[in-house]
C-alpha cells in the first residue's frame, strides 16, 4: 500500500549528487561526503556549508538541505552533519527527515581515508509512521595517485525492520581527474546485500 513512497537511496543526495547521477562515492568532497562517503571528508582541508531547496510539481514535493563540513579545525579529524526534509503529497501525504552526523580520518598522508556516518531516518506516509530508525554507513578511500580515487562504502549497516526502505548497499567508485584538467569522470556500483 506505500509502494509510492521513496526508499532513503532515492531521496538522500547533494545538489551536486543531482547532476552526477549520485556517482558520488569516490568524488564526493565536502558536504557530499556526509551523504555518499564519510571517508571523503578528508578529500580537501576545507571549510563547507550549503543549502538547497527543491520542488518536484509531479509528486507536489518540497524539500530543504542543509549541510557543514569542517576539515581545516583539526587535520587529523574531519567532521559533517546533514539535514534534509522532505514533504510530499502525490496523493498521500509523505514526510522524510535525515540526520546524518559523520567522522573522517585521513592516514599515510591521506592516501588512505576512513569515515563513519551516524544518522536518523523518519519517514511518515499517509498518516503512519513508516520508519523511525538509526543506522550507519562506514567508507573508504585509497588515492593512489594525485587524479585517482578508488572508494568502497557499507551503506544502511543497521536497518532494522526496514531492510525494504533502507537497503544495506556495498558500493565501489573510482573518480580520475582533476581541476587543472578540467575533467572528472566517476563511476559507481552499488549491490544490495
Amino acid at each position: 500500500e506505500d509502494s509510492e513512497t521513496l526508499t532513503s537511496r532515492q531521496i538522500l543526495t547533494t545538489p551536486r549528487g543531482f547532476g552526477l547521477a549520485n556517482a558520488m562515492s569516490a568524488s564526493g568532497s565536502g558536504t557530499a561526503a556526509v551523504w555518499h562517503n564519510p571517508a571523503a571528508i578528508t578529500s580537501a582541508l576545507m571549510y563547507a556549508v550549503d543549502a538547497a531547496y527543491f520542488y518536484d510539481h509531479n509528486i507536489g514535493g518540497h524539500g530543504f538541505e542543509t549541510n557543514v563540513v569542517d576539515m581545516k579545525s583539526n587535520k587529523y579529524v574531519g567532521a559533517g552533519m546533514g539535514f534534509l526534509y522532505q514533504y510530499a503529497d502525490p496523493g498521500k501525504t509523505q514526510h522524510t527527515a535525515h540526520l546524518r552526523l559523520g567522522l573522517g580520518v585521513p592516514l599515510a598522508d591521506n592516501l588512505i581515508s576512513l569515515g563513519v556516518t551516524g544518522m536518523y531516518t523518519y519517514v511518515k506516509y499517509d498518516g503512519q509512521k513508516l520508519i523511525s530508525q538509526f543506522s550507519m554507513d562506514a567508507g573508504l578511500v585509497i588515492r593512489p595517485l594525485a587524479w585517482l580515487s578508488l572508494a568502497f562504502t557499507a551503506q544502511n549497516l543497521i536497518t532494522g525492520d526496514h531492510a525494504d526502505r533502507m537497503p544495506r548497499l556495498i558500493t565501489a567508485g573510482i573518480a580520475a581527474g582533476s581541476l587543472e584538467l578540467g575533467l572528472n569522470v566517476m563511476f559507481d556500483a552499488s549491490f544490495n546485500v
